[in-house]
């Protein structure tokens, strides 16, 4: 890899990152996934391409699952927001954050690589899967947090009023239900008077038998 490719994967690094930071909408599933496998794949093909020293690709493991595990993080601290009936994602100071350290964590493994005797173009062959990585779990959290809240969203609500065949459509509340009942159970006519008001009546008198007595 020559200097001016790691010129070039920095300034692209850079204004992904101006744009996380002004915010921009994410209007489907593909916006999320394509430019972090693309950077995946083309990073991992300057990877592997010519011999790599064990150290390196120790290192290099090493920076993938830091870079893919503060993905994940960052995907948590992102604002989500609703704008224009779709979700807009932009990134705080906790994702800021985040991302520094993930920039500080490349630089400190490149560090050892070189001390350890890699050269400087084996050093930044790593630094596109890197990034790709960090994206790539970052969309997978994305993903998830715009998917379950337009579930939620989308959800069918319970009807409470009468359906298509004039049967009203009972709620899920089983103390609404009841209510509903009493309201729309029949009442007496007017003039009959209720089971409530009626008196008592009394209980009848046992019949007293007479037997027929006998003559002698």
């Amino acid at each position: 890899m020559t200097v001016g490719s790691i010129l070039i994967y920095v300034a692209l690094i850079g204004y992904i990152g101006y744009r996380r930071v002004q915010g921009q909408p994410v209007k489907a599933s593909r916006q999320l996934f394509v430019l972090p496998v693309m950077l995946v794949v083309i990073g991992f093909v300057d990877v592997t391409h010519g011999s790599t020293k064990s150290i390196a690709i120790t290192l290099t493991v090493i920076g993938a699952a830091a870079a893919f595990g503060l993905g994940l993080l960052r995907g948590r601290a992102d604002k989500l927001s609703e704008r224009n009936g779709s979700p807009f994602m932009q990134w705080g100071k906790v994702s800021l954050l985040l991302f520094a350290g993930n920039i500080a964590v490349k630089l400190v493994l490149d560090l050892i690589g070189l001390a350890a005797g890699s050269t400087g173009s084996a050093v930044g062959k790593s630094l596109l899967l890197t990034f790709g990585l960090t994206l790539l779990g970052e969309a997978i959290v994305i993903w998830s947090r715009t998917q379950g809240a337009t579930g939620t969203a989308n959800a069918p609500q319970a009807r409470s009023g009468r359906g298509n065949d004039g049967v009203r459509d009972a709620p899920r509340d089983s103390r609404t239900w009841l209510r509903r009942c009493r309201r729309v159970a029949p009442r007496p006519p007017s003039g009959t008077p209720s089971t409530a008001s009626r008196s008592p009546s009394p209980p009848a008198r046992p019949r007293r038998i007479v037997t027929p007595r006998r003559s002698q």
